[in-house]
């Protein structure tokens, strides 16, 4: 049997109920000589019967492996690490029950107090999580309600978050037409075709 890690801890520092993400940090065999690497793995049980590889293996010397933020639970119920030599994996490992943090602010309130039109002001409360032993500050952003997202391309909902600017995109408009401007040169016709263009798309076609 390989020799097995010791003193696995795992912290959830991702605060969505049913996500995970952290460090998981071990103490390494006594003896490593045998050792080729340290596998991570989202296991259902200590038997793990099912399993989810966290990352690529580790090499010896490792003693903490990184759980993403926002890795989905799922059905698993331990973290467990593996030991494995050039020749086998472990076949047991050493795992710890999952804590899933989950850390949510409520009751949020926010009286405007500016009576400009289209001006916000005044202060925002709300109440802190039960279990705050991962918060380490707060951040507040403004929102669009998401019914407002509906029916949006992906370029208009890109844009619509700032993703990218509309300036960014130019459209090109190809085609036949053909019409005449008695006595015209050739660039005040150009001139002509690309303001009717513009007229008929409404946008601005001095640039």
């Amino acid at each position: 049997e390989i020799a097995s890690v010791s003193n696995l801890v795992f912290v959830d520092k991702d605060l969505d109920g049913l996500e995970l993400g952290g460090y998981a940090r071990w103490t390494e065999p006594s003896s490593v000589t045998r050792l080729q690497d340290y596998l991570v793995y989202l296991t259902n049980s200590p038997a793990a019967t099912a399993r989810s590889q966290i990352e690529a293996a580790l090499p010896v010397g490792a003693q903490q492996g990184t759980v993403p933020d926002n890795t989905l639970r799922g059905v698993f119920n331990c973290l467990a690490v593996y030991t494995r030599s050039s020749l086998t994996e472990q076949t047991t490992p050493i795992s710890v029950n999952l804590s899933d943090t989950a850390s949510y602010a409520a009751n949020f309130s926010f009286p405007d107090l500016d009576l400009d039109r289209g001006d916000l002001g005044g202060n925002l409360s709300w109440q802190e999580p039960e279990d705050q032993g991962q918060v380490t500050h707060y951040m507040i952003y403004m929102v669009r309600p998401l019914d407002s997202y509906v029916g949006l391309s992906p370029l208009e909902f890109s844009i619509l978050c700032g993703q990218v600017s509309a300036q960014d995109y130019r459209a090109v408009v190809t085609g036949t037409f053909m019409f005449a401007l008695e006595g015209a040169m050739v660039d005040q016709v150009e001139a002509a075709a690309r303001a009717a263009l513009a007229s008929a798309f409404g946008v601005d076609h001095s640039a």
